[in-house]
């Protein structure tokens, strides 16, 4: 790892072990006032789980919203699959799900994910109720990745969708760790969100890993780039600050 990865504005900088992967310490969060949530699947105290099984996952800087699963057979996996040497969430389709109420209640949100999906369609956020739909993945498909949370920018390792289509999406996402962001998110009209499923039934859902989910309220551009480079340091993902 260069150096020059971990010089950013923002980050309380840890020794440079602890943000490699492969076991090592848990690296601190770097200071954002606009996060309400950070998930991270490799902090083992954020998560709660039976055999394998993920019924909670709290933010890690410790603030009380968290996303659940009170069905036991529509828990993610933690512990058997990693990004970059640690600990990640492993979806597996059908009704494999995790919810939260929504955090959210303005029209300016910024929503950034490390993936590591594979190479067929899928949707990685929605409400139970469908309609809203936040990331689509979908072969051949030139619809919007986002649908109904207004005029959202969706961008990969930093780098804006060209083009902002699901296909686009699908090619930008295949087969690497990605940073996936959405940027202008309204998600005002939303009673909760879910990880991994769009409507019950799950005619299409998230088949992949998911190290962090980190959303922020009306980021500033230093923001989104202290936590991308974070994230990029952390799992071994591409990034390109934002302007």
């Amino acid at each position: 790892m260069q150096m020059r990865n971990l010089a950013f504005r923002g980050l309380r900088l840890p020794r440079l072990g602890a943000m490699r992967g492969g076991g090592g310490a848990v690296a601190p969060l770097p200071d954002i006032a606009s996060a309400v949530y950070w998930g991270d699947a490799s902090d083992a105290s954020t998560i709660s789980a039976t055999s394998g099984k993920v019924s909670e996952w709290r933010d890690r800087n410790g603030g009380t919203n968290k996303f659940v699963q009170g069905t036991a057979a529509s828990r993610p996996e933690t512990g058997t699959q990693t990004i970059n040497g640690l600990n990640a969430l492993q979806f597996t389709g059908g009704v494999v799900s995790l919810e939260s109420p929504n955090f959210m209640s303005t029209s300016t949100h910024t929503l950034m994910f490390v993936i590591e999906a594979p190479d067929d369609d899928w949707i990685l956020m929605a409400p139970p109720a469908g309609g809203q739909a936040i990331l689509v993945s979908m072969s051949g498909n030139t619809f919007p990745p986002n649908t109904n949370i207004g005029s959202a920018i969706t961008s990969v390792g930093g780098v804006n969708l060209s083009p902002d289509t699901r296909v686009g999406l699908e090619a930008a996402t295949t087969g690497s760790v990605c940073i996936a962001m959405v940027e202008n998110a309204n998600m005002s009209n939303l009673s909760s969100f879910v990880l991994g499923e769009w409507t019950p039934g799950a005619a299409l859902s998230y088949r992949g890993k998911l190290g962090s989910f980190v959303a922020m309220i009306a980021p500033t551009t230093a923001e989104k780039n202290t936590v991308g480079n974070y994230l990029s340091a952390q799992w071994g993902a591409a990034w390109v600050d934002r302007a």
